[in-house]
């Protein structure tokens, strides 16, 4: 009995324990979930927190880095001499039915030379920022010679990008990941491209951020918050970019949303197709920009380095203003790349010449004191690097060749495991020794400088390491090596072939940028007499017709040899040639332009009078992009010729030319000159912000609707406040309609935005006008090969606008033009002088993304067959 009693005490004492903690749990429970969530947000507010502070810390990091990619980064830091990095747009797409927007006198009179900027640059042709190209939406690949400042401007772009500067406002919360693609150890795992990002990057960062790098790198990616920019293909040969691109597609395919930009060179332009990329040339400097920059280089050194102790024998002040109006002499025979190293030359007073070449000679010298045998090793490995086209090799691979050149006492640091090479026999004969080196990259060329002197037995230690630490070289993941600008690469390589007469070789080999400016350095020094002969005479299957471009850049690093002239004779006489393009001609004259040569403006004065329209507006540009005083008086007489664009250009020179009589002839061409003549010189007054710009605010208030007219077109172009409410004003109280009108579509034009951004095009079948085109001819329109029949319908038998359109269209397609090559070549064999640019635009651009065209004969013979029929 008592048993029951204690266990029926114990089940009410349990029943009401329980019952108390259920109604405690049941009064807690809104603070129990209220301290849960308090937790839960505590926790993501450390993640959020961790975040934030990793791409603070990333960004800082990419600010710091891109400070010292560039090439004068021992002396300033990129931002110190940064002059804005500009992109030479393509002319709009034409899209029949619609639009263009409107022409400028720049456009219209300035064939666009994607290959050949430095003519746009001088007359101030209109350019995009990569920011402002990157709003259409599409994708990039900025292209150019090397030295034309692509790697500059990406870490301008990827520094502006980092610090939220005030122009990448659009951009929101975009990061930059930027990568040489030397870098990139690929192929890499499949379907993990970051891995391979991570590790190209890693060692760079900070190491707070590398520990939270892979987690960072997918929030980036996966939200479409990254522009990942791949710099260096225009070091590497076109082979060699397949595994990049193949790379950047992984990258797209899984995280579409990524923004990309490439950069490469005009030799090849990989990835048009494949991946979408819009090709756009870098812009080359105005004489503007280049004043500027050699200002700011002045103020620069005079803050770092004219105070240090051992510049005391530097050029004085008063030296360095009269070094400045030297240095401005022939601007546009100048790479940014080439200005800086000779502006470091003329201030350092180490300058030993004049050239584009002596200022990398100059740099080469400076860098490389200290190091014994420095030249003669670099020449070697240069050398081997370009003829066997791997720009990029194992370091063991590169201390084979530079071992002979160490102390051979010395233990070898960089590669211990290398055995020396003999020396090459002194006998052999030296194109056995450079066949020698093109098939076994362990062979060497002879042991001599490039004066033909013996070098030392003994080097210095550590030759590898020295030569990175000097930034001649440059370590590069996985073991491998390569030199710190393609620009001495391609340098240096040309002394070590010219050592072993290694021209033929050179020009043997398919087109790269490797190819061509060590052919550029080679003649120099080398001969390349022998090699003219195919360089100069016209391939007759070449559509191009543009051998004679492979040497059109020798000209200006050597006035005295004995090849010059010969080349300058080929370049006059194409100028000459009705049966070559515009464009190509175009070309001649701004390779006869940077040549340096003396007898250039008369030239080009003599074909003033020429009675070609076509040649008098190239020799017109030509007088201004040499700015050739003596040409003022027959410019001037031009600025009426009957053909509008024979006017324009004399007025567009008459403005480069930039003297006080020039200017006066250009304010008397707005007052008295036919319209279209009037609109470019109103054109090219906006371009003096002294002068210019006060008569175009005079020119809205004369009484002739035409100055005003032109005036407004003018002030179109400066964009600046003060131009908007003068437009705005026009367009309501101006007395004149055409007036008002001209004034509205300007404003019109400034809120629609640039016309001159690029953007993605929709696929075929979705593009109204080619559906429209199937429809009037009783067809539908699909994707694949049906499209493509509708193009090639358009290219054959459609309207003027519709066959461009076509022709742009296998500027994106370039792989596709193959399949219709016959009928663009009768285009550009053809008497329409519209349809001809466009077509050899289009060959050009598809001969650059490494297609193979077919001969030319045929098409000139079906043509010429069907020509006697009739």
């Amino acid at each position: 009995m008592l048993d029951f009693l204690i266990a029926r005490l114990e089940f009410v004492l349990g029943f009401i324990g329980g019952s108390l903690f259920w109604w405690a749990l049941g009064q807690f429970r809104p603070t129990v979930s209220n301290l849960r969530e308090s937790f839960t947000d505590r926790v993501d507010n450390v993640r959020a927190g961790l975040s934030v502070g990793t791409e603070q810390r990333y960004r800082q990091d990419i600010v710091r880095l891109s400070q010292d990619q560039h090439l004068a980064s021992p002396l300033f830091a990129l931002d110190e001499i940064a002059i804005p990095s500009k992109l030479l747009p393509p002319p709009p797409a034409v899209i029949p039915d619609e639009n263009l927007p409107p022409d400028d006198a720049i456009s219209l009179t300035i064939p666009y030379m994607p290959d050949w900027p430095s003519m746009a640059a001088f007359f101030s042709a209109p350019t995009l920022t990569i920011a402002e190209a990157l709003q259409g939406g599409g994708d990039l690949l900025i292209f150019g010679e090397p030295g034309s400042g692509k790697t500059f401007a990406l870490n301008q772009f990827a520094s502006n990008l980092a610090r939220r500067a005030p122009e990448m406002e659009k951009f929101g919360e975009t990061v930059p990941v930027y990568i040489h693609v030397a870098d990139l150890e690929l192929p890499g795992k499949k379907d993990k491209p970051l891995d391979v990002i991570y590790q190209a990057i890693f060692e760079r960062v900070s190491t707070l951020t590398e520990a939270q790098l892979p987690g960072f790198l997918e929030s980036i990616f996966k939200g479409g918050r990254v522009v990942l920019m791949l710099d260096g293909l225009d070091e590497l040969p076109g082979e060699e970019h397949e595994k990049a691109i193949l790379f950047a597609r992984q990258v797209k395919s899984k995280y579409p949303k990524a923004r990309l930009i490439l950069a490469a060179s005009s030799e090849f332009l990989p990835g048009v197709q494949e991946l979408g990329l819009i090709p756009m040339p870098m812009a080359g400097w105005t004489p503007q920009q280049t004043h500027d920059f050699l200002r700011k280089w002045g103020q620069m050194w005079e803050r770092h380095v004219s105070k240090e102790s051992w510049a005391k024998e530097l050029p004085s002040k008063l030296d360095n203003i009269l070094l400045t109006g030297w240095m401005r002499k022939d601007p546009h025979a100048f790479s940014p790349l080439h200005l800086t190293l000779r502006a470091w030359a003329a201030y350092a007073g180490d300058a030993t010449g004049p050239s584009p070449a002596d200022a990398i000679d100059a740099y080469f010298f400076r860098m490389s004191a200290g190091i014994v045998n420095a030249r003669p090793a670099l020449e070697q490995l240069a050398a081997q690097m370009v003829l066997t086209r791997k720009p990029v090799i194992a370091r063991q691979e590169a201390g084979r060749f530079v071992a002979k050149f160490e102390d051979p006492n010395a233990p070898d640091i960089a590669t211990e495991d290398l055995e020396k090479p003999e020396r090459p026999d002194g006998d052999e004969d030296s194109l056995e020794e450079l066949e020698d080196l093109e098939e076994n990259p362990e062979a060497t060329v002879p042991t001599s400088s490039s004066n033909g002197k013996s070098v030392s037995g003994r080097g210095v230690r550590r030759m590898l390491p020295e030569m990175v630490q000097n930034r001649l070289l440059t370590y590069r993941p996985d073991g491998k090596i390569s030199f710190t600008h393609a620009v001495l690469q391609n340098y240096l390589a040309s002394f070590g072939l010219a050592a072993v007469s290694g021209g033929p070789k050179l020009l043997s080999q398919t087109a790269w940028s490797g190819r061509n400016m060590s052919l550029e350095y080679y003649a120099i020094q080398g001969d390349v007499l022998p090699l003219l002969q195919k360089v100069l005479n016209p391939e007759q299957d070449n559509p191009l017709q543009d051998n004679i471009l492979t040497a059109a850049r020798w000209p200006r690093h050597d006035k005295n040899a004995p090849w010059r002239k010969a080349i300058m004779r080929a370049l006059a006489n194409g100028i000459n040639n009705a049966e070559l393009t515009l464009s190509f001609r175009a070309r001649l004259v701004a390779a006869l332009a940077t040549s340096g040569d003396d007898g250039v403006g008369a030239l080009f004065r003599k074909l003033l009078g020429s009675p070609s329209a076509e040649v008098r507006q190239l020799a017109a540009l030509g007088c201004g992009s040499v700015q050739d005083e003596s040409a003022v008086e027959l410019l001037n007489r031009l600025i009426f010729d009957q053909v509008p664009n024979v006017g324009r250009a004399a007025c567009l020179a008459l403005a480069a030319i930039d003297t006080p009589q020039s200017w006066e002839m250009v304010m008397t061409a707005l007052l008295h000159a036919d319209e279209d003549v009037r609109r470019a010189a109103a054109e090219a007054l906006s371009q003096n912000a002294d002068e210019g710009h006060n008569v175009l605010r005079e020119g809205t208030q004369v009484d002739d609707l035409l100055v005003r007219r032109a005036s407004v077109f003018g002030l179109s172009r400066v964009k600046q406040p003060w131009a908007v409410e003068i437009l705005q004003s026009m367009q309501v109280v101006d007395s004149q309609w055409v007036v008002r009108n001209a004034a509205g579509q300007a404003l019109d034009a400034f809120d629609k935005g640039d016309p001159l951004i690029p953007k993605p095009q929709p696929a075929l079948e979705q593009r109204p006008w080619l559906i429209a085109f199937a429809s009037e001819r009783g067809r539908g329109i699909s994707a694949g090969t049906a499209a493509w029949d509708v193009v090639k319908m358009a290219l054959k038998q459609g309207s003027l606008d519709q066959q461009l359109g076509a022709l742009d269209i296998y500027r994106e397609y370039p792989r596709e033009a193959v399949n219709v090559i016959n009928d663009i070549y009768e285009l550009l064999l053809g008497e329409d002088p519209d349809l001809r640019e466009a077509t050899y635009t289009t060959l050009w651009y598809v001969v650059a993304a490494g297609v193979t065209l077919p001969p030319i004969k045929q098409s000139k013979l079906a043509i010429a067959a069907r020509q006697s029929q009739h």
